[in-house]
């Protein structure tokens, strides 16, 4: 987040996309860990993360809506446009 914050301040929010991965089941199993224990062991891992957990650390350290709302809506939609995707 920090290394985020820096990229805004310096100038590159046009530059910047952000993204996770989510994995909703496994073929097979993790080795030595069973479902009921991933929640403890990876407690931010789920789809919101992103919303619940990274989003408002980024606010209060400073970065608007407006700027979060370029990011996260403008960017990748310039990018997929300029892709033809």
């Amino acid at each position: 987040m920090k290394n985020l914050k820096q990229l805004i301040d310096c100038g590159y929010q046009d530059q910047v996309m952000v993204s996770h991965d989510m994995v909703h089941c496994f073929l097979g199993a993790i080795p030595r860990i069973g479902t009921s224990d991933i929640s403890q062991i990876l407690p931010n891992w789920r789809m919101t993360h992103l919303f619940e957990n990274i989003f408002p650390e980024l606010r209060r350290m400073g970065v608007s809506e407006a700027q979060l709302d370029h990011i996260i809506t403008e960017n990748p939609r310039r990018f997929f446009a300029a892709t033809g995707a």
